[in-house]
């Protein structure tokens, strides 16, 4: 990944990833539509920190920030909440909206671990598809001040 644009890109890549698996009638893909699903959201986190730091090529070897871009290549929802910047902004969120409340609880739920799961079922991984598009819609939405 070279700049913040390929790495929304790559999101939105892994949320149409993960809906394509689930259009499969069978449940022996939810488990990878789930995992891909949430690796998505982490992406757009992970563009989200970039910009906050003004780095647009935070991933590409060799640029200036390659040296710094370890303490960022971590896979917790909950930790790169806060490295982007927007734990204030979702507390605040999730007291005025409870649906919101509970898109984000299923949001951080997951777990970069998730890809060794073979019991996710498909009713849980649509569910959870449908809140990681709410939550990286309302993260693209905030501004960066």
């Amino acid at each position: 990944m070279k700049n913040i644009q390929e790495i929304r890109d790559l999101a939105a890549l892994r949320i149409a990833e993960a809906e394509y698996l689930m259009q499969n009638k069978s449940n022996d893909f939810s488990a990878a539509a789930f995992y891909l699903a949430g690796y998505a959201v982490e992406l757009t986190l992970k563009a989200r920190i970039c910009e906050l730091l003004d780095a647009d090529e935070f991933y590409k070897e060799g640029s200036e920030y390659a040296g710094h871009s370890a303490a960022f290549k971590i896979h917790k929802i909950d930790k790169l909440i806060v490295l982007a910047g927007l734990q204030k902004k979702i507390t605040a969120e999730k007291k005025q909206n409870k649906k919101f409340k509970n898109t984000v609880s299923s949001v951080v739920y997951w777990k970069e671990t998730s890809r060794y799961e073979l019991s996710t079922s498909k009713l849980e991984s649509e569910e959870f598809i449908k809140n990681v598009k709410i939550f990286i819609q309302w993260i693209e939405q905030q501004k960066i001040t």
